[in-house]
């Protein structure tokens, strides 16, 4: 059974994290600078909210990753160890995303070359989907099982 501050701490994560995540994609993705943009000025080239989003994102990964090590430890293990079938099948999407999901961010960050930060950029945007639809799927199976 997970404690209830280690609920608290991978909801806590997941809401930063994922928040900040799909944030920083958007500003990424969707922003297009004002015209006309001085050929000098590259901070307008940039979302006003990119790196303030970005740094957040950073910063509260650990949160997350501390998180998944203590439910994993808590509650996948011992789940795992005891044969329970409830919530299995995205209990192992959940535990096949995490590392991905932890790896590739680390790795966007000390790539040298583009192209191989682009390959951890998409490694890491489709795991993380991944894992934020399987937490939800996982979480709201619990929700429902416990309301039965």
């Amino acid at each position: 059974m997970i404690q209830s501050i280690q609920k608290k701490l991978l909801w806590a994560g997941n809401l930063l994290v994922g928040g900040t995540g799909l944030l920083l994609l958007w500003v990424k993705t969707f922003y297009r600078p004002p015209l006309p943009v001085d050929e000098f000025d590259l901070n307008g080239l940039i979302h006003p909210w990119q790196s303030l989003t970005q740094h957040s994102h950073i910063w509260s990964a650990p949160i997350l990753v501390l998180a998944i090590g203590m439910v994993w430890h808590a509650h996948a293990w011992m789940y795992w160890r005891d044969g329970v079938r409830s919530g299995k099948t995205t209990g192992l999407i959940l535990l096949a995303m995490a590392a991905p999901m932890i790896f590739s961010g680390y790795a966007i960050s000390t790539t040298v070359t583009d192209q191989a930060r682009n390959l951890w950029i998409w490694i890491h945007i489709i795991g993380s989907a991944i894992w934020l639809l399987s937490f939800l799927a996982h979480s709201w199976r619990h929700w429902r099982q416990k309301r039965s």
